[in-house]
């Protein structure tokens, strides 16, 4: 398990049992309040766009993808 402190721009998460690409990351901290991760990403299943707020040290699950290359002769 990872923490939001490792989210970072390109980097897929699962999130609300789907794959999501991390588009945007902001820290914030407000004035009396605890900080919190605001994060715009883009569901990889049918391509909407979301906007969610992570509470600071909250856990996620980071996914590798691996890519492969088919080459035809």
């Amino acid at each position: 398990m990872a923490s939001t402190s490792d989210l970072k721009n390109g980097v897929i998460i699962k999130f609300n049992n789907d794959l999501h690409q991390i588009l945007q990351v902001e820290h914030r901290t407000p004035g009396n309040l605890r900080a919190f991760y605001q994060v715009k990403m883009r569901n990889l299943k049918n391509g909407k766009m979301i906007e969610n707020r992570f509470r600071s040290g909250e856990e996620i699950i980071i996914e590798r993808l691996e890519q492969s290359i088919s080459i035809s002769v």
